[in-house]
């Protein structure tokens, strides 16, 4: 015969209600001590009846002498093992109480920083916009005054801010000044290196004209009437340079008659202007002892040359030049 589904609801019949309660309350305490032997877990049940009557199961470990573990089951042991199983489930029971309580207190205070922040952030966004010169209206004169003289005091830290980014820059600036200083130090003393050397050249390519030119001998071929020869006047010993010699010759190879080198200290130093006026004014030839710059002019009948002075020195020697009348010379 097969055995039906039991409907899950409750049995009306007293005596029928009390014989399954009896079989099944045995059920479970069978079933619990089995848990508690087999899975070596702490049990702990109690049972009233439709009439009140107490039934209660608790498992309790003793330990013998070989070491196995046994239960017993009895009223006193029974007693203080429930009280035990009771007493652990209440304190685990606070436990998670007190677990889930400090969380909510938790989730509670961070909702009202949470709150508190939101509040900081829509006072400073008011802050910013009042700053920025809006919604102003609602302000006092206390609280224009207040953001007025914020505003002075930003401004303020700004520009030393910017004054102090400006220094180092002029500081870095000063700094790159000394080098490209020291740069150009050395390119302007080893220009001067080649200058020189190459001066020292020119000087060894035109040996005999110079010794020629200082000597008292006369040597040169002069063609023309006996009272037209004059005797040059021999210049001081270390006035002569490579540009005079250049320029006596090229006079002489225009048929001047008459050359005579006079120092000249005048307002016209460093002036090529004021010298070659002076020289169409005199009809004198004004010469620097460096050859740098010619200027060539014909003024009437007399061939005015004159030389101006690019040098480093602050007042170069100038030379007046005495001339005669030529027929025509072209440059």
């Amino acid at each position: 015969m097969v055995r039906g589904k039991t409907q899950m609801r409750r049995i009306e019949n007293a005596t029928s209600r009390q014989v399954t309660f009896s079989k099944r309350r045995n059920g479970l305490l069978k079933k619990a001590f089995e848990l508690s032997v087999l899975c070596d877990a702490e049990v702990a049940l109690i049972i009233f009846s439709p009439r009140g009557k107490l039934y209660e199961f608790a498992s309790s470990r003793v330990k013998r002498d070989n070491g196995v573990t046994s239960f017993v089951l009895c009223s006193i042991s029974k007693l203080l093992s429930t009280q035990e199983t009771i007493q652990r489930y209440q304190r685990h029971t606070k436990a998670v109480q007190t677990d889930n309580s400090s969380v909510e207190e938790n989730m509670q205070h961070l909702k009202h920083e949470a709150a508190d922040m939101a509040n900081q952030i829509e006072l400073l966004e008011v802050a910013k916009r009042k700053l920025l010169g809006e919604d102003l209206g609602s302000c006092t004169m206390e609280e224009l005054q207040q953001i007025e003289q914020q505003l002075e005091r930003s401004v303020s830290r700004v520009r030393a801010k910017k004054m102090e980014a400006f220094m180092e820059q002029i500081d870095q600036l000063k700094e790159k000044e000394k080098v490209l200083t020291a740069e150009n130090a050395k390119l302007c003393e080893k220009y001067g290196l080649l200058l020189r050397q190459e001066s020292n050249e020119e000087r060894e390519v035109v040996p005999y004209t110079e010794s020629s030119e200082i000597s008292d001998v006369e040597t040169d071929l002069f063609i023309g009437p006996p009272e037209g020869r004059i005797k040059r006047a021999s210049p001081q010993k270390g006035n002569v340079t490579l540009a005079m010699l250049m320029f006596r010759m090229f006079m002489q190879f225009h048929n001047f008659m008459e050359v005579e080198y006079i120092p000249v200290v005048s307002p016209l130093e460093n002036q090529k202007e004021n010298a070659i006026h002076f020289a169409k004014r005199t009809g004198h030839v004004i010469v620097t002892a460096l050859n740098v710059v010619q200027t060539g002019h014909v003024y009437g009948d007399f061939m005015l040359f004159a030389k101006a002075a690019e040098s480093k020195q602050e007042n170069p020697t100038l030379y007046m030049i005495e001339m005669k009348k030529v027929e025509s010379v072209s440059l």
